[in-house]
């Protein structure tokens, strides 16, 4: 399988604060991308307002901001404002330039546009592995940003062949990961699969004693009612049991360094031991 970097999530882009209103009639012209951030929604006049860097703002109706179907906040946050509008603001997006009017200081935009070329270009390179940015998680599954603000969504069996009882608690929003695609359809649904992305010579024999990996923790491991180790993701698809030894300060969805101590190939087991934690699942979250 081949990989491909074409796309990004969306916020990983670069808003060019050099750019001139020269740089915006070439991108019309020629139907390039240009990267903005949304500063205010207008609910009366149903457009969002983008700043494309260097105070060259364009508009952008509702209608032309996503590909899929609006849906609305069960808890009424602004009367008749759509989700999808109030999750993009003062965020990154990617835009074309639909219309423009030089004399009047009018640019107007379109996300759905770009959205729906990047959607045609993903299918039709369906085999590709890519890099997916988390942008809301569940218990029972992630949603991932493939690129351009297309959506993948990956559910728990798909993540990881360690064993885990809620992703929500067990992932962090903008985690990035590798991911294979496994169906998409024409209303723009896309599933995925995390553990199916991961290269297959990275198995059990891939890792040796006394090595040090980077692992996260999942499902607490008892013995006479207390914690004594967790189930541990090495990579999507090769699980270890780690052990905490007399430390009780880990819970689950940590990060942590830890020891192989022992590589059983055939049993398709790996034990470690603790060394020190990274960060915690919390603190990944608080910091975006």
């Amino acid at each position: 399988m081949k990989r491909t970097l074409k796309f990004k999530p969306e916020n990983q882009y670069c808003i060019n604060n050099n750019v001139t209103i020269t740089d915006i009639v070439k991108a019309y012209e020629t139907g390039e991308t240009v990267t903005g951030i949304v500063v205010y929604y207008n609910p009366s006049k149903k457009t969002v307002t983008v700043d494309l860097g260097n105070n060259i703002f364009g508009t952008m109706s509702w209608d032309e901001v996503t590909i899929y179907e609006f849906s609305y906040p069960k808890i009424e946050v602004v009367r008749d404002v759509p989700r999808q509008i109030l999750s993009i603001l003062y965020k990154k997006i990617r835009c074309k330039i639909i219309d423009l009017d030089i004399s009047k200081n009018h640019i107007f935009l379109s996300r759905k546009k770009n959205m729906l070329e990047v959607f045609l270009e993903i299918r039709k390179n369906f085999m590709c592995i890519y890099e997916g940015e988390v942008i809301s998680k569940y218990k029972y599954g992630n949603f991932y940003d493939i690129g351009d603000g297309i959506l993948a969504f990956c559910h728990i069996t798909e993540y990881t062949y360690t064993f885990i009882k809620d992703l929500g608690t067990w992932t962090s929003i903008g985690e990035i990961s590798k991911l294979k695609l496994c169906s998409i359809s024409e209303n723009f649904k896309i599933r995925c699969s995390r553990k199916e992305a991961v290269n297959s010579e990275e198995g059990y024999s891939f890792y040796k004693r006394s090595q040090i990996v980077i692992v996260r923790l999942s499902e607490p491991i008892y013995s006479e009612g207390k914690i004594t180790g967790y189930f541990a993701e090495i990579n999507p698809a090769v699980m270890g049991i780690a052990d905490i030894g007399d430390k009780q300060c880990f819970k689950t969805g940590d990060v942590v360094t830890a020891v192989i101590k022992k590589v059983e190939v055939e049993k398709r087991k790996i034990k470690l031991n603790i060394i020190c934690l990274l960060y915690t699942s919390d603190a990944a979250d608080d910091s975006l």
